[in-house]
């Protein structure tokens, strides 16, 4: 078959990556894909993927089999809406389903009528409302921007001045959630969904990651900057109480509501003292968590997303090694930073690492800089600590102007390593 990976980040290099190692792809494309896709796919460097009509037009011309969305934007911009009427197979969640990413009150509301654990909030339109229950709070509380945020729309502080100023900013153009800080471990779960309205799943093995700025999980909040899996922590009591908990209402709830869709719903998890928690739902694969989940997985990802595109839910796919994911970002990520820095690039060995790019493109035969998060180095290993030492072997050896990456990714699990 011919598949399509639609994006241009880290995610969308590694579903390139691992849909070009499959024997059911004949050609593989990437749109607009970056330096990394270009390895591995034929990029469509002009494909703008906020366009459902040029994307289906990109399909019917490369006669694409399968299309891939990686990126939120677009399942929101209704491209999957667009392939579906035209018989193009994608995987992706319809722009109705991908209101529970899109907007942060509707997935609140969902989770309500569900009965879904998650943390207290309330839906403020104005800064006056908005100030005066930060000032008052007796508890710590979490600012929200309601709609999409590449993963920056959080502010979680002890500074009420920068949250009323972050707060400030969200409502200049919509609407902001004050949601209860919840305190715990967090969890990534990545569910496939067969669609069809059935309320059936599969949930692929945990991963977590790593969201703030600095070491210690300070500083602002990132699109991602690492991430592991297997999760170590995981029991089968808490496994269980995750799927009979959050996971099964809320297919359920997808099903009574007309939400089902075929692709991937993340569930971002908080397990406090009182049980595991939704954060948020996102309705794509995360990033940088399938950087480190995809390569861990023992199983032909093509067959696999081809499966669930056609509405059949495949076999659990085996996870026979760890895999720790480290981002190396530009310096002043994520706030300001330049672009254009070429990047001097190690050769990784496939056995123990690989290398996604995600802010990247070609610039005289060589590789620039694009964005703030550029690459994702992932180790790979028997275990997290021989992962982990893996990747900070790829990551150390990265170099550009201003590079740097966090150096505690999966720390708690790399012994003396």
């Amino acid at each position: 078959m011919k598949a399509l990976v639609i994006g241009s980040g880290a995610r969308e290099s590694a579903l390139a990556w691992a849909l070009s190692r499959s024997s059911t792809v004949s050609h593989l494309y990437a749109g607009p894909g970056n330096a990394g896709t270009a390895e591995v796919a034929d990029n469509l460097a002009s494909l703008d993927p906020l366009d459902p009509d040029a994307v289906l037009a990109a399909c019917r011309t490369h006669e694409i089999d399968l299309a891939v969305i990686g990126p939120e934007a677009p399942l929101a911009a209704g491209v999957v809406d667009r392939l579906d009427a035209a018989g193009v197979a994608a995987l992706g969640a319809s722009r109705a389903a991908s209101r529970l990413e899109s907007s942060k009150s509707f997935a609140k509301e969902f989770m309500a009528r569900h009965g879904v654990p998650t943390a207290r909030s309330q839906h403020v339109h104005e800064v006056g409302t908005a100030e005066r229950l930060l000032r008052s709070s007796e508890r710590p509380l979490v600012v929200k921007r309601d709609g999409l945020a590449d993963g920056k729309g959080v502010l979680d502080s002890k500074d009420v001045d920068a949250l009323v100023e972050f707060a400030r900013d969200g409502l200049r153009s919509g609407s902001v959630l004050l949601e209860e800080h919840l305190s715990g471990p967090e969890l990534s779960a990545f569910v496939l969904l067969p669609g069809g309205g059935r309320g059936d799943y599969l949930l692929l093995p945990y991963c977590a990651d790593y969201k703030k700025q600095h070491e210690g999980e300070v500083g602002l909040n990132t699109g991602g900057m690492g991430s592991i899996t297997p999760v170590p922590w995981i029991t089968e009591k808490l496994d269980r109480r995750i799927r009979a908990r959050i996971i099964e209402p809320t297919v359920r709830g997808m099903a009574e509501e007309g939400l089902s869709y075929r692709g991937v719903l993340y569930v971002g998890l908080m397990v406090t003292d009182d049980g595991p928690k939704v954060i948020e739902y996102n309705v794509r694969f995360g990033d940088p968590e399938a950087q480190a989940l995809i390569p861990s997985l023992d199983t032909d990802l093509a067959s696999l997303l081809e499966a669930v595109a056609a509405g059949r839910l495949p076999d659990a796919p085996t996870q026979d090694r760890a895999a720790v994911c480290v981002v190396v970002a530009s310096g002043g990520y994520p706030e300001c930073y330049e672009t254009g820095f070429p990047v001097d690039l190690p050769v990784a060995a496939p056995d123990r690492g690989l290398i996604f790019h995600a802010s990247t493109r070609t610039r005289d035969g060589g590789v620039v800089t694009g964005g703030g998060r550029c690459f994702s180095a992932v180790g790979l290993g028997q275990d997290l600590a021989g992962a982990a030492a893996h990747a900070y072997e790829l990551a150390e050896r990265i170099r550009f102007e201003g590079a740097w990456y966090r150096r505690d990714i999966a720390r708690a699990f790399r012994g003396n390593r």
